[in-house]
């Protein structure tokens, strides 16, 4: 499904470390202001998840799956979670904080 976001609810970072995955390099990554269903997908992950994992559980808010978010460079994963604190739904700001 192709979405058509508002605009000021996407952002494109680019990276300052590129990486090359599986042929494929990877130089900038978007990220997107989540659904309602996104942000429903995620709370009910992290409820069933066991507590000490919980760190693992990602909400989905980029073009790029979250096991290669881990693949980044730490410069890069700090500038992309920057956009991600901007995009953060409500319902999320307070236990984010």
């Amino acid at each position: 499904m192709n979405i058509q976001r508002p605009d000021g609810t996407t952002e494109t970072v680019k990276l300052a470390y590129p990486i090359t995955v599986d042929g494929k390099t990877i130089d900038s990554v978007t990220v997107h202001r989540p659904t309602a269903g996104e942000v429903a997908d995620f709370i009910r992950r992290l409820r069933l998840t066991p507590e000490d994992e919980r760190h693992k559980i990602v909400l989905s808010m980029h073009d790029i799956d979250a096991e290669i978010l881990d693949l980044l460079d730490d410069d890069d994963r700090l500038a992309i979670e920057k956009v991600e604190d901007r995009f953060l739904p409500q319902r999320l700001r307070a236990s984010a904080g």
